[in-house]
């Protein structure tokens, strides 16, 4: 049976519960009955943990409170919110600095290097901080907190600027373009960016030694059964569905090319020369 003060707390540290006369004993029978949830070596937790963002969170606090020098940052701060992301690595907690100091990476807690002059958590920064690692999870993050009016537009504008040079930086401009706080779910934005990334406008594709510029994706590839006289011959023959879409300026040799059961016929045209 949990005492009731540590029933009372979110989590709780072996010397405290060593305090209220349990043992190491107890705790590993607890642990064993379920009534007792082991965060990480010397933390347990009373409450149960349907979802591993309650045990991150979890995590998050403790690593965060034996280090008062750090905020939370990346998508812990995000969860921490209340913000949706996209399969994390629930294990690793994300930290940053407040003051200078070089980062540090271990397992289970990398803590990142000061952003500009930021000392206090910040939304739009950990929204951008978690785009950083993923753009699904920065897009699901930003929506939802648009969404829930916990920033503007111009908050995530005013941090992109100050993370100028960081890995992953250029995910900050899909996640600000797609973003419009409107979708409800998390799936939502998710779809939204599979979606923008299925529309590859302006996309080189190359052919043997001949280059087609494709202004959008224009066709889906299909084999099939071609059957010709006598009966039992059959070729495989390819050809193209098209679908909602176009084809700009293939190459002149690729476009007087004849086709042929290894060639893919480029149909229909109009053919729309590049600006």
């Amino acid at each position: 049976m949990l005492p009731p003060e540590l029933a009372e707390l979110d989590v709780f540290a072996t010397s405290h519960a060593r305090r209220l006369g349990l043992s190491d004993a107890d705790l590993r029978a607890a642990v064993k009955a379920q009534s007792l949830v082991r965060l990480k070596r010397g933390w347990y937790t009373g409450h149960s943990l349907p979802w591993p963002a309650d045990r991150h969170r979890l995590l998050a606090g403790i690593e965060h409170a034996a280090r008062p020098d750090t905020v939370p940052s990346h998508y812990s701060a995000a969860i921490l919110l209340g913000l949706p992301v996209f399969r994390p690595d629930w294990a690793t907690v994300h930290l940053m600095r407040t003051t200078h100091g070089a980062p540090q990476n271990r397992d289970g807690l990398v803590i990142h290097k000061q952003v500009a002059s930021f000392d206090q958590p910040n939304v739009a920064l950990a929204v951008a901080q978690t785009a950083l690692l993923c753009p699904v999870s920065g897009l699901m993050a930003y929506d939802a907190a648009l969404h829930s009016r916990l920033l503007g537009r111009d908050d995530f504008a005013s941090v992109i600027g100050a993370l100028e040079g960081w890995t992953g930086r250029a995910n900050l401009a899909v996640v600000r373009r797609l973003g419009d706080g409107r979708r409800e779910s998390a799936l939502e934005s998710r779809t939204a960016l599979v979606y923008d990334r299925l529309v590859m406008k302006r996309s080189q594709e190359v052919v043997g030694l001949n280059t087609v510029f494709l202004d959008e994706i224009t066709f889906t590839p299909r084999l099939l059964p071609t059957i010709t006289s006598p009966p039992q011959s059959v070729k495989l023959m390819p050809r193209t569905r098209p679908y909602h879409s176009r084809i700009a300026s293939p190459s002149r040799d690729l476009k007087n090319r004849p086709s042929t059961p290894s060639t893919f016929a480029i149909w229909p045209s109009p053919v729309k020369p590049l600006a």
